[in-house]
């Protein structure tokens, strides 16, 4: 069981990082004042893919309608705990990737 939960946390880092990788390169064509718009384009694209999964695993419009508030909850829930975690990871780090930034 440990290591399937290993695996899933993984896949999902790997995930994660590819599509990180994909706004970086973004990045590569823009300037600083363009980070924002990259960045409200992830959010959007979040938002869409997000109400897909939720219509996806709905059967009906009965369960889709049941399910909706819970799971916009909970991701909400789940982007505020990460971005949480990124934003105090970049102020521990603020000079260092800086410094790396700007290589």
């Amino acid at each position: 069981m440990k290591n399937n939960i290993k695996k899933i946390d993984q896949e999902l880092l790997d995930m994660e990082n590819s599509f990180i990788d994909l706004a970086n390169k973004h990045c590569d064509y823009c300037d600083y004042d363009d980070y924002r718009k990259i960045s409200i384009a992830f959010l959007y694209a979040a938002a869409r893919f997000n109400a897909f999964d939720i219509w996806a695993s709905a059967p009906d419009l009965v369960a889709f309608k049941s399910e909706k508030n819970t799971r916009q909850k909970l991701f909400e829930t789940l982007y505020k705990k990460r971005l949480n975690e990124e934003l105090n990871e970049f102020e521990t780090n603020f000079d260092k990737y800086r410094k790396e930034l700007a290589k």
